[in-house]
């Protein structure tokens, strides 16, 4: 069954007022599965806070250009920007116990550095095993939006790919930390996708457009 997010009149007015309410009001275990970047947190909808260790694998390659990666895991492609030196990807294993992830995350550091960063995270499930709703999108971005303690600036309908979402661009008030974030729910799953940075020009940067043009899911 496909659900689909209420892009028209007064339900595309309601879903994205919610955004705007719940960011206001601000804010299972994860385990390593593959080990592809340096460890990071604070992404929308993380399930539980991020204890796994990071992993010391001297055969892990620094990106230093933009590269397309395969996730088999989150099942989705994805053009990493310069900088990503080593993507690592983390999964928040199904409540059924029978060896499904709920949840599965990727994420990287520009250059090492954790206040510039990028991630792509893939719901299958709620933790719980229940069925995922547009609601969930809309408290994924808006728990990562008040763990940054940000302010919304511009929140719009987003289309591409056959799928129907929503993109908010969020900043500090009175500062230059800012991050973007887009939501969607596709086929019953749950994809959002995050860029952060501690200036403003993320939102020109065209690595960070390409990155979020790119994700496709495989499934």
């Amino acid at each position: 069954m496909t659900a689909r997010f209420p892009l028209r009149a007064a339900g595309c007015l309601a879903f994205l007022a919610l955004l705007t309410f719940i960011a206001g009001c601000g804010g299972k275990d994860r385990q390593d599965r593959t080990a592809t970047a340096d460890v990071a947190t604070g992404d929308a909808g993380q399930a539980t806070a991020d204890t796994a260790p990071a992993i010391d694998d001297n055969s892990l390659k620094p990106i230093e250009s933009a590269s397309t990666l395969v996730n088999p895991d989150g099942e989705f492609i994805a053009t990493w920007p310069s900088g990503c030196a080593r993507i690592r990807t983390r999964a928040v294993p199904s409540s059924a116990g029978d060896g499904r992830d709920a949840v599965v995350r990727a994420e990287c550091y520009r250059d090492g550095d954790t206040s510039r960063g990028c991630s792509v995270s893939v719901w299958f499930e709620r933790p719980d095993g229940s069925p995922l709703a547009i609601e969930d999108v809309t408290t994924a971005i808006a728990r990562g939006i008040g763990d940054r303690r940000l302010q919304i600036v511009r929140q719009t309908p987003v289309i591409r790919d056959g799928m129907e979402g929503v993109l908010a661009l969020c900043r500090e008030e009175g500062g230059a930390r800012c991050a973007w974030y887009e939501g969607y729910l596709h086929r019953g799953r749950m994809l959002v996708v995050t860029a952060w940075s501690e200036d403003d020009a993320l939102f020109e940067d065209p690595e960070i457009r390409d990155f979020f043009r790119s994700v496709t899911l495989t499934y």
